[in-house]
């Protein structure tokens, strides 16, 4: 499909603080245990009570996140990972934010959060994904947003989390385009609808899902590595809450089958994703004492921050 015939209303997946399980699922396989993410790399950042996901790379102090989640605001962030027994907390030291990005559909929505300590040794790094093969590829996407299934979108409900902990999720797709060539895009299909593809190059995939609400910052893994930064879902044709429903279940921006979502791609920007996290920063005085996440449920409207950015798109 040609780019510039995408007609599409954007809603990044942002900013919900501390919601639930993340990422919006099959209604087949609600309770399928296979959305449980492992990946303890994949954690949450933090300002004041409004949160997006993100992952600890391999140099265990820096931590990369989208852009529009933290490039409005000032101050200290804090990043919040932990094991699957024991949660650790750290504060910024440095944030950076690309200064290419000016708009969800071009891409550049990456940023890179410095901690004031490496990481504990018992949390995964990740490494970048330098190919250029993104294209038609299955990839695995994590987040700590809100949680739904496909049939009626993310849930609104109260957060829950495990033994204290936030729930990472992770889910598959496809990558069925390269929009402007700098972001991978896909569409979140309906198992047992094909004509809900709208993009129609890809059937659902055996977990398939798409970004919510707090999914934003997360990675998008080709073989174990960032191959892309959750950033926004969006519709065919609509406004920033309604959709055509040719495609869309329900006609709602709401992350139900038939919508869009988009992930910034790596691959473009790793000149300056290694300038960031090569640069000095300062010397490690150790890892923090494990300390319990604060849990503290967030408003639906605190990601609507960036709308003066970019005119009929908002965070996710």
């Amino acid at each position: 499909m040609n780019n510039r015939n995408l007609i599409y209303s954007v809603f990044a997946a942002a900013l919900f603080a501390h919601s639930a399980h993340g990422i919006v699922i099959r209604d087949d396989l609600f309770n399928s245990d296979s959305f449980a993410s492992p990946i303890t790399a994949v954690g949450q950042v933090l300002f004041g009570s409004s949160g997006c996901s993100g992952s600890l790379l391999s140099t265990g102090i820096h931590f990369l996140t989208a852009a529009h989640c933290v490039g409005s605001f000032s101050g200290t962030a804090t990043v919040n990972l932990h094991n699957g027994s024991t949660s650790f907390s750290y504060t910024s030291t440095k944030i950076v934010v690309n200064p290419n990005f000016n708009s969800y559909s071009n891409g550049a929505d990456l940023a890179v959060v410095t901690l004031n300590q490496v990481a504990d040794s018992s949390i995964q790094r990740l490494s970048l994904y330098t190919g250029s093969g993104e294209l038609n590829q299955e990839v695995t996407f994590i987040g700590l947003g809100r949680q739904g299934v496909g049939s009626s979108g993310w849930s609104t409900g109260s957060f829950q989390v495990t033994n204290g902990l936030l729930d990472r999720r992770q889910g598959t797709n496809i990558v069925d385009s390269l929009l402007n060539n700098s972001v991978l895009f896909f569409d979140f299909d309906h198992p047992m609808e094909p004509n809900r593809s709208s993009l129609g190059q890809s059937s659902a995939t055996a977990f398939e899902a798409i970004l919510a609400p707090g999914d934003s910052g997360g990675p998008v893994l080709i073989n174990g590595q960032i191959a892309g930064v959750n950033s926004y879902i969006s519709c065919l044709p609509g406004s920033l809450t309604t959709c055509s429903t040719t495609f869309d279940v329900n006609g709602v921006l709401n992350s139900s089958y038939g919508e869009r979502w988009g992930a910034s791609r790596v691959s473009i920007y790793t000149d300056w994703l290694n300038a960031q996290i090569t640069q000095p920063t300062f010397d490690p005085v150790g890892v923090p004492e494990p300390s319990t996440w604060a849990i503290i449920a967030g408003a639906f409207g605190a990601g609507i921050h960036r709308l003066r950015k970019s005119r009929g798109k908002a965070p996710c």
